[in-house]
């Protein structure tokens, strides 16, 4: 069949038309043989959105932007896009503006809302939102950093300039000055350093001379040591000899003798601590002859001897005497024997599980100068305890680093407090309330045996 060249001419031209018309969409992102619905979204900012953005959902491109418009007089923008067909979603879902990476530009993300609405259809306007980009992030982060180094900026400012206040040309001298003072001060140490190091060191300082001095009298010392050693010691043992011949008669004339002496103290007691005694002086003697050297020693031991010998005799002199037969001794009138808690009462309360707070114990002043005392006026001090023998020697470095006189410590005092103490001597108590003084009376209610005179 021949056509004419008018009818070809026609056809071609129809032919051009729809070639263009699939170009045109195709440049503007829209598939002229896919099937798709139109919807609408109204932003405030289209942060560069174009016509030809894809529209995607969750990242895959289901369509594009058709069209974008300002409204007036609101100024808002009005923008047109399509979805193929085959993509369903609720109408509730938002068409959000996005940015697709650090240089990707923007794209038209539809967020599903899933919430088993009704499908979005052709026509629709969605709800929009923008969410916001890489660069609104960084402003955000950005800009309280920002605000923190101006106001530092500003503190340092204000700090140079006060300082600069400060430092005027007359505090600046001043400061030169003491640094100045102490550079002379450093010299004048290092000259004080050299010197004492030469009177040390050197043989004509005063220092070393009296090192050498103090070494000269330290070898006399040991030479007078030696020479005492080698001094017969003759009529120092006649003179322990007559002493204890002397304290044999003694014993022998107040054995034999008459009057209230020999009643009051008469008995074996007496004769036999006397001639223990002596028998303890006899046997020192003896040492002594066959140790010489212990000469040095030998006036401690004669004073600890003499001050055995004056209990002894107080305490026999003392002793108590019912119906002609020996009881348990007492005390000279006035006299108290004095029996003293230490836990809570001269220091802190620490139990026995806890022995090493016992050295650092806090003391009582007041039970210090109130005890020693009572031992300057003749009574005996006992420290009566519930610490265990274990504590012994920490209680007694305590007792003599503090300064307490005393004649005896006892320890395991049974614990627990609630005392109730029965003897036939005569017994007073007195409960430590915080505070040593002088006792004073007081009338009280106690609890005694019932001997049927009430």
């Amino acid at each position: 069949m021949n056509l004419s060249n008018e009818i070809k001419t026609g056809l071609l031209f129809i032919f051009g038309i729809i070639l263009f018309i699939i170009g045109f969409s195709y440049l503007k992102s829209n598939d002229v043989f896919s099937a798709d619905r139109k919807f609408f979204g109204i932003y405030d900012n289209t942060e560069g959105v174009v016509p030809g953005t894809p529209v995607t959902i969750n990242g895959f491109q289901v369509g594009s932007v058709e069209s974008i418009e300002l409204l007036n007089p609101s100024a808002k923008i009005l923008v047109t896009f399509r979805i193929e067909n085959k993509f369903n979603f609720s109408r509730n879902s938002t068409a959000q503006i996005y940015e697709s990476g650090l240089i990707g530009g923007k794209l038209l993300g539809i967020i599903p809302a899933n919430d088993n609405a009704v499908n979005a259809k052709k026509g629709d306007t969605l709800k929009t939102s923008v969410a916001p980009g890489l660069t609104d992030l960084v402003n955000e982060k950005l800009s309280p950093l920002q605000e923190k180094i101006e106001s530092m900026i500003v503190h340092a400012d204000s700090l140079l300039i006060s300082f600069n206040n400060i430092l005027d040309y007359d505090r600046i001298d001043k400061i030169k000055s003491s640094i100045d003072n102490v550079n002379i001060i450093l010299n004048n140490l290092n000259s004080i350093t050299l010197t004492i190091d030469e009177a040390i060191n050197s043989k004509n300082g005063k220092i070393y001379k009296s090192l050498e001095s103090f070494s000269i009298a330290s070898e006399n010392i040991k030479n007078i040591t030696d020479t005492l050693i080698s001094v017969p010691l003759k009529n120092t043992f006649e003179a322990l000899e007559s002493a204890s011949i002397n304290i044999s008669k003694i014993s022998e004339e107040i054995i034999n003798g008459n009057g209230s002496v020999n009643r009051l103290i008469y008995g074996d007691t007496l004769i036999n601590n006397l001639n223990k005694t002596n028998n303890e002086i006899q046997l020192l003697m003896e040492d002594l002859r066959k140790n010489p050297k212990k000469i040095c020693s030998f006036f401690i031991v004669w004073e600890k001897i003499k001050l055995l010998m004056k209990k002894k005799i107080e305490g026999i002199l003392n002793e108590k005497l019912e119906k002609g037969i020996s009881v348990s001794p007492v005390l000279p009138e006035g006299v108290k024997n004095y029996l003293i808690d230490i836990d809570g009462t001269i220091c802190d309360d620490i139990p026995n599980e806890q022995p090493e707070r016992m050295i650092d114990a806090k003391l009582f002043p007041d039970a210090l100068k109130t005890l020693n005392k009572w031992y300057e006026q003749g009574h005996i001090i006992c420290f009566f305890t519930s610490r265990t023998e274990d504590h012994r020697s920490v209680t007694e470095k305590w007792l003599k680093k503090h300064g307490f006189k005393y004649h005896s410590l006892l320890m395991g005092k049974p614990r627990g407090g609630n005392y109730h103490w029965v003897d036939n001597h005569l017994v007073r108590a007195t409960r430590y309330n915080g505070k040593f003084t002088d006792l004073i009376e007081k009338d009280a209610k106690i609890e005694v045996f019932d001997d049927g005179k009430n």
